[in-house]
């Protein structure tokens, strides 16, 4: 799935102002549909940078995203990250 989240980020992204957000979550826990596609969007978008979420539970934050994974709270996996226009 990662070659099409990443199809619809670069999509998305080309209407966006300056300033604007971009919210990117998924329901998996796989990192190639999750950091790495932070990595390679990151990449290939200079104009945005990654918003650094923050959350009172320390134990759902990794490398500025949001990871819930299955056995923390017996529920399914999710992953937040979010992205910001700078230019």
């Amino acid at each position: 799935m990662q070659k099409i989240q990443l199809e619809i980020l670069d999509s998305v992204c080309q209407s966006l102002r300056k300033g604007g957000i971009i919210t990117y979550s998924t329901c998996t826990i796989v990192s190639q549909e999750n950091f790495q596609v932070v990595e390679q969007f990151l990449a290939a978008h200079p104009n945005f940078e990654q918003v650094k979420l923050e959350h009172n539970r320390q134990d759902i934050l990794k490398d500025g995203c949001i990871l819930i994974t299955p056995e923390l709270y017996g529920s399914d996996g999710f992953f937040i990250s979010q992205f910001k226009r700078i230019s």
